[in-house]
């Protein structure tokens, strides 16, 4: 939702300046997104190493189940906007499907209406490589490499000079590891969880006072970390009251089912409406307007998107665990 309001916000609206919040959004999606595979796979090597399942079998079934959990949609969505016309993707779409979207923007330019989905790319390339971290290597070698990912991210995105190089997995790394590191500590020290997210609380507070009256964004970027380390945390242990309660709503909760189609279609949408307008010689809406008819119009794409594709794969996925349990 906080992707769908910087992307929709009317540019001529003065508030506009209070929600820039949609790189921050997908920072604490590579958190949660760190923390939710990292405790699938930690799961799963607990189980190889008691000696029945294989490691081809865990590893072969995680990544058939990502791919049906990610790929058909996805390419579902680059069909509809490559026939729509919308975003940029004139010779560049052999880049999108092989999820180098950010590559492209290394090396190209920022493509418009498709511009959200170099996340996705960089989500694909840490899939690729963090089971074989996970389920291979010796825990004090992973506990290692956590560490030097969450500070190798932080002195990239500050050292990088290539253009958006912030859109690389190198800038990412240390969200993903962060969530990483708070699944590791939830299955290996589970006692000192509380403490860690209220350090991790207290922290992003002290962070988002230096960063905002300094004006550095490297120092919110850390806050953001570390906030979405708490909020992650708290949220997988239960968050009690009423906005617990309020997160566990049939309405929320269904926002979450369909967020992925969300995500996907969103950002095609406002260009979409103008272009059917333009078409059919309707006077297009602007503003307020053209935000509501953008929001409606995203949540039915992405309603439909998890009915008719992804829910039925999501049954199928059922016949692939991560390992046999």
């Amino acid at each position: 939702m906080i992707v769908l309001l910087s992307h929709f916000w009317p540019e001529d609206w003065p508030s506009r300046r209070f929600v820039p919040l949609g790189y921050y959004g997908v920072e604490l999606f590579f958190v949660l997104s760190g923390f939710l595979i990292t405790s699938i796979l930690w799961i799963d090597r607990g189980i190889i190493a008691a000696g029945p399942k294989r490691l081809a079998q865990a590893m072969g079934n995680f990544y058939f189940r990502r791919f049906l959990r990610i790929c058909p949609t996805y390419y579902l969505a680059l069909f509809y906007a490559w026939i729509a016309g919308l975003g940029v993707f004139a010779g560049s779409l052999p880049w999108f499907a092989t999820y180098l979207t950010n590559f492209y923007f290394v090396t190209h330019r920022l493509p418009g209406s498709s511009t959200h989905l170099w996340s996705l790319a960089v989500e694909e390339q840490f899939y690729l490589i963090w089971p074989i971290v996970i389920l291979i290597l010796p825990r004090r070698v992973i506990f290692t490499l956590l560490g030097l990912a969450i500070f190798g991210g932080v002195v990239f995105r500050w050292a990088t000079t290539l253009p958006n190089g912030e859109y690389l997995l190198p800038a990412c790394v240390d969200y993903l590891a962060a969530g990483a590191a708070l699944a590791v500590v939830s299955f290996e020290a589970p006692a000192q969880l509380s403490r860690i997210l209220g350090l991790s609380a207290a922290l992003s507070g002290v962070l988002f006072c230096i960063g905002a009256g300094g004006r550095n964004r490297g120092f919110v970027e850390v806050a953001v970390m570390t906030l979405s380390i708490a909020l992650v945390g708290g949220a997988a242990r239960g968050i009690p009251g009423i906005f617990g309660n309020l997160l566990q709503t049939r309405a929320v909760m269904y926002v979450g089912r369909i967020s992925y189609g969300l995500y996907l279609f969103h950002n095609f949408i406002p260009e979409a409406v103008l272009k059917a307008c333009g078409f059919y010689r309707l006077r297009a809406p602007a503003g307020g307007a053209l935000m509501f008819v953008s929001i409606t119009l995203a949540f039915a794409a992405a309603a439909a998107s998890w009915h008719f594709i992804e829910r039925p794969l999501k049954d199928l996925r059922k016949h692939f665990a991560t390992v046999d349990r």
